[in-house]
């Protein structure tokens, strides 16, 4: 009996240490605004603006415009869900992550010049910004 507790020993200090390391995402406080980079960064959307648009493309205009290049998976991403962003002519990317994050149920967790961009997880947190010109994106009907 006690050699079998022994060999079950590492086994749950594995899953302990390395929960996150093997496929469950650690959940995460998402602050867009409190990122440099992100706050920092206007693209012009006036192309996609107040029409059907889907996750990849505003993914590719995001690149097209920043030096910044996004990984995901295609598992449990929406990216063809069609929806409208309906602001002006620029955004911020702390606001689009914002709006994108709350239709979608996605995150994006900034890393350098990378996005990792996943599914929100039931534990993320998204802390919102303070009120903005506009209305946000929302679903067409």
């Amino acid at each position: 009996m006690f050699r079998s507790s022994l060999r079950l020993y590492p086994l749950v200090l594995l899953a302990f240490f390395a929960g996150p390391a093997v496929g469950m995402a650690p959940a995460v406080t998402l602050d867009y605004a409190r990122d440099d980079t992100l706050a920092g960064t206007a693209i012009d959307v006036d192309a996609i603006r107040a029409r059907p648009v889907t996750l990849s493309e505003v993914l590719a205009l995001v690149e097209a415009q920043t030096e910044l290049r996004f990984t995901y998976g295609n598992r449990g991403l929406p990216l063809h869900r069609k929806f409208v962003l309906d602001t002006g002519r620029t955004i911020t990317l702390s606001r689009l992550f914002l709006r994108l994050s709350s239709v979608l149920n996605i995150a994006f967790l900034h890393r350098g010049r990378q996005i990792v961009v996943r599914p929100l997880e039931a534990d993320d947190e998204i802390v919102r910004l303070p009120p903005r010109r506009g209305p946000p994106a929302t679903a067409p009907a």
